[in-house]
């Protein structure tokens, strides 16, 4: 073959790359829940709401349409319903002796008058290197089956090995066919009262509306919700290193009757400011973050100031 002959078979077998969208999913959310300590105590008032939030994002270099994102049990397709624990299998009373044979367990969505069609949510187009967030709401297990009247979750008080953990799926699907889907893991954890609630004394004013009423397609801001998290100390070893983690994980709903078919969380901002035992505090903004780990060691005190975005639907 000459030399003109061969750069010509070469033009026409290199074809142009095409240009497609590729959808990311990322779960941002905590390790651990609070069970209260005094969970067995009928007066006991405590949270029971997990909020998570889902990342979907187009790394590719075309738009992805029609993008939908989901929250349930992916392998069983079902948004809105939880991958479940079967109490009566060998490996669960392995590790919760304390929960064996009483049934299942699994996170309940918090979708107040819509359900489970919470669980779905519809995004539109995602143009390259474009994200958008998308939060949810669950409960958890405190007590043992039925209806949460059994044994506490968290097992012997001071064994946490035996603690109750579940898992939950976030998927996304596009009309381009990108598809992609994340796991995550929570275990429910013995915490004393003043470890669950940590809301610091608010103004009297929460939202920054001109007026009381409010129409769907409103956006509403808290004007900033404080925290005193106080010293944040060592704590469970969440991204395996072994070495304690401190972290912090601000909550905005603690009760499943939150309806967020009325009122849907959008967006979170503020700031932590992280007193340090020697030096200037440390001042760290965030945006759509309610989970923070790798806090200062020699912090001596946290405070937070957390605005809520919310949809009137």
């Amino acid at each position: 073959m000459g030399l003109a002959a061969f750069a010509l078979y070469l033009m026409s077998s290199v074809q142009p790359a095409a240009a497609a969208g590729v959808l990311t999913v990322e779960i941002v959310a905590g390790y651990n829940l609070v069970v209260d300590s005094n969970v067995e105590s009928p007066s006991t008032y405590a949270p029971s709401v997990a909020t998570v939030m889902g990342t979907f994002c187009n790394t590719g270099d075309t738009a992805l349409t029609g993008v939908q994102g989901f929250i349930g049990n992916f392998a069983g397709g079902t948004p809105g319903v939880y991958p479940t624990r079967d109490s009566s299998q060998a490996p669960f009373i392995a590790e919760h002796p304390h929960l064996a044979n009483s049934g299942l367990y699994s996170y309940s969505h918090v979708g107040g008058a819509a359900g489970t069609a919470d669980a779905t949510r519809y995004m539109g187009t995602l143009a390259p290197g474009e994200c958008k967030n998308q939060y949810w709401h669950v409960t958890y297990p405190r007590r043992g089956n039925p209806n949460n009247t059994g044994e506490p979750v968290w097992g012997e008080t001071n064994v946490p090995e035996d603690d109750l953990y579940l898992d939950f799926d976030v998927w996304g699907t596009s009309a381009e066919g990108s598809n992609n889907n994340a796991s995550w893991t929570m275990t429910m954890r013995n915490e004393i009262s003043a470890n669950a609630n940590k809301i610091f004394p608010n103004d009297a004013d929460w939202f920054n509306t001109n007026s009381s009423d409010i129409y769907p397609g409103d956006v509403i801001t808290t004007n900033g919700v404080n925290y005193e998290l106080g010293v944040i100390n060592k704590g469970f070893d969440n991204d395996g290193d072994f070495a304690y983690d401190y972290n912090a994980w601000m909550q905005p709903v603690g009760d499943p009757d939150y309806d967020p078919s009325c009122f849907r969380l959008i967006r979170t901002s503020g700031v932590l400011t992280v007193s340090i035992s020697a030096g200037d505090p440390e001042v760290i903004e965030f945006q759509d973050q309610l989970y923070f780990t790798n806090i200062s060691p020699n912090n001596n005190g946290v405070r937070g100031r957390v605005y809520y975005t919310f949809l009137a639907l």
